[in-house]
C-alpha cells in the first residue's frame, strides 16, 4: 500500500495534492499550534521555577515546619521528598519543553513552508507534528501502564492484608 502511494503520488506530479481550503486549515492550524507552543513555554517557565525552588528551598522549609512542629518525626523523609519531586518536575518540565518545541516549530514551519509553497519546510513541520503525536503516545503508554500497574499493586495489597 505504501508503495502504491509513492507510484500514485509520482504519476500525478501536475496535479496540486492539498485544496486552498486544506492549505487554510493548516495555515490555521499553525497559527493555534504557535499559541499552544507559546503557552507550553510559559507553563515551562513556571514549573522550571517551581522545580528549583522545590529543590533549593524544599529542605530549609522543611526544617521550619519541623522546628516548628518538634512531634514531626519523619523532618528527614520530609526534607529528602521534596528535592525528588524538584527533580521530577524537572524531568517533567524538559518532557514538556521538548513538546513545546516540536508544537511551536510545526506552527511556524507549516505557515511558512504553505506561504512559500516550499515542500521542504512543509516536510519538517510534519516532521515536527510527527514527533509532537509520537512522544504523547509514548507518554500516554505509559500513563495507562502506571495505572494498570497501581490497581494492581492496590488489589495486592488488598488481598495480602
Amino acid at each position: 500500500p505504501l508503495n502504491q502511494i509513492k507510484l500514485n503520488m509520482e504519476s500525478d506530479q501536475d496535479q496540486e495534492l492539498l485544496s486552498v481550503d486544506s492549505k487554510n486549515h493548516l495555515v490555521v492550524a499553525g497559527s493555534w499550534a504557535r499559541f499552544i507552543g507559546i503557552m507550553g513555554f510559559v507553563f515551562t517557565a513556571f514549573f522550571g521555577l517551581l522545580s528549583i525552588l522545590l529543590i533549593t528551598g524544599g529542605p530549609s522549609m522543611m526544617s521550619m515546619i519541623a522546628a516548628a512542629n518538634p512531634e514531626a518525626s519523619s523532618s528527614g523523609f520530609l526534607k529528602g521528598s521534596t528535592v525528588f519531586i524538584g527533580l521530577l518536575y524537572l524531568i517533567i518540565t524538559a518532557i514538556y519543553f521538548v513538546i513545546s518545541w516540536w508544537t511551536f516549530k510545526f506552527g511556524n514551519e507549516i505557515k511558512q513552508g504553505l506561504r512559500e509553497n516550499d515542500p521542504d519546510i512543509v516536510t519538517s513541520s510534519f516532521g515536527n507534528l510527527k514527533n509532537y503525536f509520537q512522544a504523547y503516545g509514548v507518554l500516554t503508554l505509559i500513563a495507562v501502564t502506571l495505572m494498570v500497574f497501581s490497581v494492581l499493586t492496590m488489589l495486592m495489597v488488598g488481598f495480602f492484608r
